[in-house]
């Protein structure tokens, strides 16, 4: 169950992202790629962080949790970006990076409700 809920989440994230990649006018193969590696890095592991932390109640589970995870993989995801699509501005990957989890995030608050 944990898989599937983790794969879900995964697979949801990459198709708002690269939409949103789509729209903002990113069109290379090699963004998309890099886009979708990047999720599968990062994806995972702050899903990983929030279910464990439910489970062991390390930190008070809140909406603090998130954000701050948000604002860590928005840094994580534009420095990878930065280093693998070396052809654009690096503010360009950083709005990138913030709109497409800004549109991840409220699509899981829509969905599923607030973490």
């Amino acid at each position: 169950m944990v898989i599937i809920s983790f794969l879900t989440a995964l697979i949801l994230t990459i198709l708002i992202e690269e939409t949103v990649t789509f729209l903002l006018g990113y069109r290379t193969k090699n963004t998309f790629l890099v886009v979708s590696l990047v999720n599968v890095i990062t994806n995972p592991i702050a899903n990983y962080i929030v279910m464990a932390n439910n489970i062991f109640n390390i930190i008070k589970p809140d909406i603090s949790l998130v954000i701050v995870l948000e604002v860590l993989i928005v840094f994580i995801e534009w420095k990878i970006l930065e280093y693998a699509l070396p052809d654009q501005k690096k503010q360009s990957y950083l709005i990138l990076s913030i709109i497409m989890n800004l549109a991840s995030f409220l699509t899981g608050v829509i969905l599923f409700g607030l973490p």
